[in-house]
């Protein structure tokens, strides 16, 4: 088995964690009408300022894979190139998905969390709360 096999394993199984933790948030009751009116409100602001952010990012990305691709072909010593540039947009994109998937989760999780929190008890809030962290973290 190569040392490559160790991160692809690793990244499988964390994805995997990522959508069963991803259904248990989601199914989790949500609470009452109100409590999902302003849950919508809080996605509706939080998907509004990724679209922002995203929008102002994807141009410095622009910049930056422009500026690694021109360093290689003006110095080529450098060993940078256009697929290193493309290698950082890849990153850079892997990046916004974890970022919006992980702001999606969260503001899902909200109102299931208070949901739980008043009729399960503490503890439950907290499985519910950490999970829909957790889907960041992976």
């Amino acid at each position: 088995m190569s040392l490559l096999a160790i991160p692809l394993i690793s990244s499988i199984a964390a994805l995997v964690m990522v959508f069963w933790l991803r259904s248990w948030v989601k199914n989790a009751p949500p609470g009452n009408e109100r409590m999902q009116e302003l849950s919508g409100y809080v996605q509706q602001g939080a998907r509004a300022f990724l679209k922002r952010e995203y929008t102002y990012v994807g141009s410095f990305l622009v910049i930056v894979f422009l500026l690694i691709s021109a360093v290689g072909v003006l110095k080529p010593e450098t060993g940078l190139n256009y697929q290193t540039g493309l290698a950082f947009l890849a990153g850079a994109l892997a990046s916004m998905l974890a970022g919006y998937s992980g702001m999606s989760i969260a503001t899902l999780a909200n109102c299931r969390t208070t949901e739980a929190a008043r009729d399960k008890g503490l503890n439950h809030a907290l499985a519910v709360a950490v999970s829909g962290g957790a889907v960041m973290g992976l």
